[in-house]
């Protein structure tokens, strides 16, 4: 699946950070044509793997608040949350992030 094919209830995530790395989901509320996205903030699940380490899941439906991020996709396919912060299509498995605090 790419941006372009994502649909309302598709989830989506952004992996950032430096030296950790932060994971959040997003999930689709609506579509505006072709290229426009409504998105909110999910809260996720965390499962530590060790030290520093943590399996992170997308909690569906459960949203981090009530903001609706819009954001359009590129003719590259891409789109952004954050100047630093890719959006991706969720392949359903968990993701892994790291902390040191």
């Amino acid at each position: 699946m790419t941006l372009n094919d994502s649909a309302v209830g598709d989830i989506l995530y952004t992996s950032w950070g430096y030296e950790q790395t932060n994971i959040d989901f997003y999930e689709i509320v609506a579509r505006r044509g072709k290229t426009t996205l409504a998105l909110r903030k999910l809260q996720c699940s965390s499962e530590d793997e060790g030290w520093c380490r943590h399996k992170v899941m997308p909690l569906k439906g459960q949203f981090a608040g009530d903001q609706i991020l819009t954001r359009r996709i590129s003719k590259h396919g891409t789109a952004k949350v954050e100047s630093y912060a890719y959006l991706h299509p969720w392949d359903g498995t968990p993701k892994h992030a790291t902390s040191y605090a």
